[in-house]
């Protein structure tokens, strides 16, 4: 690590690079294991995100032989089938063998798995093109990459795949056909876990075809047939072979207001320099990876999703999560362009201030690795005591809602339950009106009222207002079974309704 600024000056001897790369690996794979005893050390108890829940419920509902799950029409009580979620199957579907050995809990394990190949397919790709495996290290100095390899959602699992699409993609560039062909399959089947991973596959594949080369059938086969399997998990999973959900956010210019100066800092400074090292790439395939890197960005500036709703903190990581999968490109960039750029520095013809700038580089390529190290470790920590408040939530809304027939909640409480082991029946505060609640609770006794007050953000503390209100608005106030402030920004209330109390008009 330390002769990282020496040996990347020039030409060097093969055997000294050999070393550097070496060493290297030694890097990543102990940033690696770091990250991983700490993932163990502080194992995920809870689910944090809504969209965690709905890919577990998927891969349970899977693992049951079922593609859907009976609801319960609350004031009818007639039954209807329904798709647990309407993500694409494959991350339900790589969380389905460890949710099948060790329950809904294991989930997590697919997304640490996925960041870890993630890390190393890239480190592979460097290693092979003759560049630092070094440079792979700066997946792990993502925060929003670290975070997602401990949840249970589908931003580790899509890096994965990119990764192992490119690395395909340049073995065969002077390789066997088959490559291309693998490389092809690959992205088509990246649909799988999330329509916008193509992104990184689309401008590289069209070049092929720009340049009229002759392996290009591959790519375009193992394309078509990647693709496939999407339309026949379509078809299995939601009766649609070109099943598709549309954005709920949509696109605009105002998404690019809404975007843009955070997209820039994570592409400038939290990957350091990396929208720089793209655009100043040199190396081979240099339109594609510049168009793709930029094609990437543009587009999910102009999606409109910021995670406004959820506290700043919260935001930081549920927005830059989406760009997980064009790290590796990144990496692959930066470990072109940085050593390039540290050869003209180090042509500066004082012998001093070479051996200044020398000593400087080593310095900081040691404190970045030091404080990647720290952030490996940190990182679980930090969420496994962010996260307390979310595991006492659920446990006490488990104890209070024993015998439940019912349950009346707000969006915020949603994450908490589980429904496939909980109530039927549960109804969302805002489809409740008039003599509607009447209804449910006269139907179904006892009902619980569950409402978590969140005050992060001015979108909850508008909720917060609409819950009491409905309560104010109930003729007669139901029975406070729980009311406390589990942290700072939460609060859960619980209330149980054993008798009709209809909403005054």
């Amino acid at each position: 690590m330390v002769e990282f600024a020496t040996v990347m000056t020039g030409d060097v001897p093969r055997q000294t690079v050999s070393q550097r790369n070496h060493l290297a690996w030694w890097v990543i794979v102990f940033l690696i294991a770091a990250y991983s005893v700490a993932f163990l050390m502080f194992y995920p108890k809870t689910l944090t995100v809504d969209d965690e829940k709905i890919y577990v419920n998927q891969a349970r509902t899977y693992l049951q032989g079922s593609t859907t799950i009976t609801q319960v029409d609350p004031f009818t009580g007639e039954t209807t089938q329904i798709l647990p979620s309407k993500y694409p199957v494959g991350t339900s579907l790589l969380m389905a063998p460890f949710v099948w050995a060790g329950g809904w809990q294991a989930a997590f394990v697919s997304s640490w798995l996925s960041l870890v190949c993630l890390v190393l397919l890239t480190a592979l790709w460097l290693s092979q093109e003759n560049r630092s495996p070094l440079f792979a290290a700066v997946i792990l100095g993502f925060p929003a990459a670290l975070v997602m390899g401990r949840v249970a959602m589908s931003d580790a699992p899509s890096g994965a795949v990119v990764a192992l699409g490119l690395w395909l993609f340049w073995r065969g560039l002077n390789r066997s056909w088959w490559y291309w062909l693998a490389a092809g399959f690959v992205a088509g089947t990246s649909t799988l876990l999330r329509e916008p991973n193509v992104i990184p596959f689309v401008v590289f594949f069209a070049g092929t075809v720009f340049r009229r080369e002759r392996k290009c059938f591959a790519l375009i086969i193992g394309g078509v047939a990647g693709l496939g399997v999407r339309v026949v998990s379509g078809t299995l999973a939601f009766g649609e072979p070109f099943f598709f959900i549309t954005p709920a956010y949509g696109f605009g210019l105002d998404g690019v207001v809404q975007n843009v100066q955070l997209y820039l800092v994570a592409m400038l400074v939290l990957v350091p320099g990396g929208l720089l090292a793209a655009l100043g790439y040199r190396g081979q395939r240099r339109p594609e990876v510049i168009l793709t890197v930029l094609l990437f960005i543009v587009f999910y500036c102009f999606y409109r999703y910021g995670a406004v709703e959820s506290g700043m903190v919260k935001r930081f990581v549920l927005s830059l999560r989406f760009f997980v999968p064009l790290l590796p490109l990144l990496a692959f960039a930066m470990a072109e362009a940085f050593p390039r750029w540290w050869h003209r520095f180090a042509e500066i013809p004082r012998d001093s201030t070479r051996r200044v700038l020398a000593f400087g580089a080593r310095v900081l390529v040691v404190l970045w690795v030091i404080g990647i190290t720290s952030a490996t470790t940190g990182v679980h920590w930090a969420f496994d005591h962010w996260s307390r408040t979310h595991v006492e939530l659920r446990q006490e809304i488990q104890r209070h809602i024993d015998g439940a027939a019912s349950l009346i909640i707000n969006r915020a409480a949603y994450k908490h339950l589980d429904e496939l082991d909980g109530p039927q029946v549960v109804v969302q505060r805002i489809d409740l009106s008039g003599d509607r609640f009447r209804t449910l609770t006269e139907r179904y006794k006892p009902s619980f009222i569950v409402f978590v007050d969140r005050s992060d953000s001015k979108h909850w503390l508008g909720d917060i207002e609409a819950n009491q209100e409905f309560i104010d608005s109930l003729a007669r106030t139901p029975q406070s079974v729980f009311d406390h402030q589990v942290s700072p920004a939460m609060r859960l209330r619980i209330w149980r309704v054993d008798n009709p109390s209809p909403v005054e008009p």
